[in-house]
């Protein structure tokens, strides 16, 4: 229980309720009241969070514990910020190896295309077996409004992007080792028709 009483992303009923799942009813009794643990829980949070707000009014207010302000691999979370004493404050999670990936849509990087663009912009996706729509950031954005609940902090935000960025560095570990991630068979089926029909359309072109 005292693990989970600074961490925020669970309700305090919540905490105290799984800690007693473990405990036989016989020792129940021995335990502090619910007010009490309640207090406890509230105090460590308050020790973690330091003059951090959980909840902010306006960006000036808005304080980074030094804990969060890394990745869980140890790099630089906090790759920029303005400070509080700039109007305009800008703040800018990501390190030296989010700004090395290349950009989607970046202009210094576009060319003329080998096909128009109405052939190019499907074409060139389904040769090289990458997502033809959006719905994969749908789902990304579906998974992160269910782990953060309806009204996040900014805080509980900042936690949430601090663990998504530990997860994204262990699929990049794997994709550098080789790994190769399936496709559904439906998916993989309805590629190859793709590519037939691109490859008929072609030749008739």
């Amino acid at each position: 229980m005292n693990k989970r009483k600074s961490q925020a992303n669970y309700r305090k009923s919540t905490i105290i309720a799984n800690s007693l799942t473990k405990l036989p009813r016989t020792s129940g009794h021995s335990l502090p009241s619910k007010d009490k643990l309640t207090r406890q829980k509230n105090y460590q949070r308050s020790k973690l969070l330091g003059d951090a707000k959980s909840a902010p009014s306006y960006r000036q207010e808005i304080i980074i514990p030094e804990q969060l302000q890394v990745t869980y691999s140890g790099n630089n979370f906090l790759l920029i910020d303005t400070g509080k004493d700039d109007p305009d404050r800008m703040i800018i999670l990501a390190n030296e190896e989010n700004i090395r990936l290349p950009v989607i849509g970046d202009p210094s990087k576009r060319h003329v295309p080998n096909f128009q663009i109405k052939y190019w912009n499907v074409y060139k996706r389904v040769w090289k077996d990458l997502p033809r729509t959006i719905k994969n950031i749908e789902a990304w954005h579906k998974t992160l409004s269910q782990d953060i609940e309806c009204h996040p902090t900014f805080l509980k935000l900042l936690k949430h992007l601090r663990r998504e960025k530990r997860f994204t560095e262990h699929l990049f570990d794997e994709i550098k080792v080789g790994k190769v991630f399936g496709r559904p068979k439906k998916e993989i089926k309805k590629i190859k028709t793709s590519k037939f029909f691109w490859k008929v359309t072609i030749e008739m072109i």
